[in-house]
């Protein structure tokens, strides 16, 4: 069983979170998404990475915004590894508000599932509710984040998934004790 560390001290298993070519969301999450995802559905992403292999292997189409360059290289080459022509790559400055904003460029009710694991956190959510469609799938990585509790509280009315496992780090100031994948089904 490989690890990784991400960001602490603290190593991960597989049997806790995400492996190479797969999300880095609480293993719980990734499987309840595994049986979620099919092939007719339409994606966005903001964070790519090895969920963006994943996620492509799982339905029809995923567009993805990432501002690293290095990680939308490893993602372009890792799709044709895997033939993968369904992904749609856009590199924006990780505070550019063109980050965020990239989705408002599709219409309402359009995409079947939306991943955020990235930055402008808050942003991205406030902009997810109307371009996903009625029982499409909002996934928000490290959910368990204080400055994230306005933005949740637009999906109040949603059905809630939450996936959590120990992890002691501190991200912007604050301590945490646990790392946290949010799954939301809209109404």
């Amino acid at each position: 069983m490989s690890k990784m560390r991400l960001g602490g001290k603290r190593e991960f298993t597989e049997k806790e979170t995400g492996g190479l070519y797969e999300p880095w969301y609480v293993r719980e999450a990734i499987d309840l998404l595994d049986k979620l995802l099919t092939k007719d559905m339409i994606g966005f992403e903001w964070g790519g990475g090895g969920s963006t292999i994943w996620i492509a292997q799982r339905i029809k189409r995923l567009v993805t915004v990432e501002n690293v360059k290095k990680w939308i290289d490893d993602i372009a080459t890792s799709a044709k590894k895997f033939n993968l022509d369904n992904i749609t790559l856009q590199k924006f400055d990780k505070w550019d508000n063109r980050y965020s904003g990239f989705i408002n460029k599709f219409p309402d009710n359009y995409f079947d599932c939306i991943f955020i694991d990235s930055h402008q956190r808050t942003k991205c959510i406030k902009n997810s509710i109307n371009k996903l469609k009625s029982k499409g799938i909002l996934v928000l990585d490290n959910s368990n984040w204080t400055f994230l509790k306005k933005a949740k509280k637009l999906l109040d009315d949603w059905d809630e998934y939450k996936f959590s496992i120990p992890y002691d780090h501190e991200y912007l100031g604050k301590k945490y004790k646990e790392w946290a994948t949010t799954i939301w089904i809209k109404p």
